[in-house]
């Protein structure tokens, strides 16, 4: 049960139709973008980001998985736990790079430089004042950008934001 007031996916009409009908291949909408029907503004910002990210040039779909995993074992969120670690082992990950990834390890899935990129953003979520330019410079070295850093950070940072948002506000079974 969502405690506030938001649209149903069958109920939906203008821009929540709009956003809603972008997961008809899933089957249903997504928990956080039913939340965010309650303020269909703020579910535009959102999915605006989703779609930004969909055409990332260099943030790849495994990589984004891989740092929402993250993101969702800092958070304890299980239901986006469950969701991305299921992404992850259809495009290929095994359960031993899912565990590494949940304590701050390199995946050995990843390509070298995107299991470090996962491996900082990790600690930059949980351990902020413990970023150093030295850490951003060995992640230049491995060819990442600026920008690609923080949109990295960014979307891990989404995330653990989505989770407050529904442990706050979904209760039950809906919460999954």
């Amino acid at each position: 049960m969502i405690l506030l007031k938001t649209v149903e996916p069958g109920q939906a009409t203008g821009s929540v139709a709009q956003v809603y009908s972008a997961f008809d291949q899933l089957g249903e909408v997504p928990m956080p973008m039913r939340l965010l029907s309650a303020s269909p503004g703020l579910q535009q910002v959102q999915f605006g980001g989703l779609r930004y990210f969909g055409g990332h040039k260099t943030l790849n779909a495994p990589l984004l998985a891989a740092i929402r995993y993250a993101a969702s074992n800092l958070s304890c969120h299980d239901a986006c736990l469950a969701f991305n670690g299921g992404l992850l082992q259809r495009m290929g990950m095994s359960g031993a790079d899912l565990e590494a990834l949940g304590q701050g390890r390199a995946p050995e899935s990843l390509e070298e430089r995107e299991a470090a990129l996962v491996v900082f953003v990790r600690r930059a979520l949980s351990e902020p004042a413990s970023v150093s330019a030295a850490d951003l410079d060995g992640l230049r070295a491995q060819g990442w950008t600026d920008a690609d850093i923080l949109d990295a950070t960014a979307h891990g940072a989404s995330l653990m934001a989505s989770a407050a948002l529904q442990k706050a506000f979904v209760r039950g079974s809906a919460a999954s």
